[in-house]
């Protein structure tokens, strides 16, 4: 009587899973759960009642799992780039590195910790800290990954779910954190910086910051060519000697009002889908959405990063798009919980963005992987954050950087960049911070007087210590 009965309560179980699974496809696993829980607690009873079930169970389970459960089922990592925590990090870093759950510290072999990055404003980073991660690109180039890293984004750049829809931010996401991962490689203490093009918005001009020197992005002769700088002498995967930028022709940089307006988008829609072209799409769109105001961004550099198929010969490329990424999660985390933030995907409208930015598309050519996996909170849960951005009042007027002044204006203090030497500082002559390392002069940055008077004085000594040799 036993088995009789049982057999129909499973018999039903099973009509009812199916009809469940052909319906709902995201709950069919729960079945093969609860039908495997079933046959685990009433195998001891007959044997061949086990036999039976486990046939029914196995017709439950698909050859082939569908791509919805692709994150469900993940398969194992195979690469350091499907690393999604510090633990699988620490796996292929070393077999002398050991991962500790409770601190979530990774110990390498050094004896040092390999902890979750933390992306800081770039002049917010130390000496040292510029100065490693500058070293790591360097070295990242003559291994010959920067130049792989180059050729993905150039290949995708067209065609595919980099661009031009949805996916845009989580591609660039996912291929963001596999360069930092590759950087780690090099130096496991190294983290992608952001570039805050806001710091230089309220400049009079804004190809005249500090950022564009040797100490940062470098400077470019009269053809363009960045001739100085950490990037000096990059050559592109198109065999050019150098990267190429014309600063500040045309573009701009990223505003605060910009920002505002989409950290204050609440439909996904509207803030994930490209501005429509072709007058189809039943989503209003707007041309302040993240993914076209970035490129006011690109068009400013010039050169290089002016087209998408070579932008990321250019490092700043990458310092870019760090920005981007925050921007996305400090709207992420305004206008989403957690569970928003993994599952709410723009629905499928080809008229809108074509097939391969759909939800459930694979995110080529990292094909592991599906559009909305991007989504993951995994990302910013483990592998890293983002510090603030640097700000300041008129009571607080410390950037806590040497490269950044406190601009107030009608009570209001906002963290700007200095203007390099020879640099545009017209209007701001009354701040005496405005200048790295100099003063503003009838508009114009002059080096520091003391330090040009020591060095005139130094030359001269020398040139009469020089002269009075040639005598003797």
């Amino acid at each position: 009587m036993f088995v009789k009965s049982s057999f129909i309560f499973i018999f039903c179980t099973f009509f009812y899973c199916c009809k469940l699974q052909s319906t709902y496809l995201e709950y069919s696993n729960i079945c093969i759960l609860l039908l495997t829980i079933i046959h685990l607690k009433i195998r001891k009873y007959n044997g061949r009642f086990d036999s039976i079930f486990g046939i029914l169970l196995l017709i439950m389970i698909p050859e082939e799992l569908p791509q919805i459960f692709c994150n469900k089922v993940a398969p194992t990592v195979e690469t350091i780039n499907q690393c999604m925590d510090i633990s699988c990090l620490c796996y292929f870093f070393g077999t002398n590195d050991t991962y500790t759950q409770i601190t979530d510290h990774c110990l390498l072999s050094n004896g040092k910790n390999l902890t979750k990055s933390i992306r800081k404003e770039l002049r917010m980073l130390t000496t040292e800290e510029r100065e490693r991660y500058h070293k790591a690109i360097k070295q990242l180039k003559d291994n010959g990954d920067y130049t792989n890293f180059a050729i993905i984004h150039s290949k995708i750049a067209d065609n595919g779910s980099a661009h031009g829809g949805p996916a845009f931010l989580p591609w660039h996401r996912e291929f963001l954190k596999r360069y930092e991962i590759a950087l780690k490689q090099i130096d496991p203490y190294i983290t992608v910086p952001y570039w805050d093009s806001t710091l230089e918005c309220e400049l009079p001009s804004p190809s005249d910051s500090i950022i564009f020197t040797d100490l940062f992005f470098g400077t470019t002769d009269d053809d363009g060519n960045v001739v100085t700088g950490p990037f000096k002498n990059f050559t592109t995967i198109n065999g050019d000697p150098y990267i190429v930028r014309e600063i500040g022709k045309i573009g701009y940089v990223f505003k605060d009002s910009e920002i505002d307006f989409i950290l204050n988008q609440t439909s996904i829609d509207e803030a994930l889908i490209f501005l429509d072209r072709t007058g189809e799409c039943p989503v209003k769109t707007d041309n302040r959405s993240l993914e076209f105001v970035h490129a006011n961004i690109h068009n400013f550099i010039g050169g290089d990063m002016f087209l998408t198929a070579t932008a990321s010969n250019d490092p700043i490329f990458y310092l870019h798009h760090a920005f981007v990424d925050f921007i996305w999660q400090m709207s992420r985390e305004k206008n989403q919980n957690r569970v928003e933030r993994e599952k709410i995907y723009p629905k499928d409208m080809e008229a809108c963005f074509p097939s391969s930015h759909f939800g459930t598309s694979l995110m080529r050519p990292f094909e592991e992987m599906r559009n909305i996996d991007g989504f993951s909170n995994k990302y910013t849960d483990n592998m890293y954050e983002y510090a603030p951005r640097p700000t300041c009042s008129p009571e607080n007027t410390s950037c806590g950087s040497e490269f950044l002044f406190c601009k107030i204006s009608n009570g209001v203090g906002k963290c700007t960049a200095k203007v390099k030497s020879s640099g545009n500082c017209t209007g701001l002559e009354d701040i005496p911070e405005v200048c790295y390392m100099g003063k503003c002069v009838n508009g114009t940055c002059l080096s520091d007087f003391p330090s040009t008077i020591k060095k005139q004085e130094l030359n001269a000594t020398l040139n009469s210590v020089t002269s009075s040799s040639v005598i003797k």
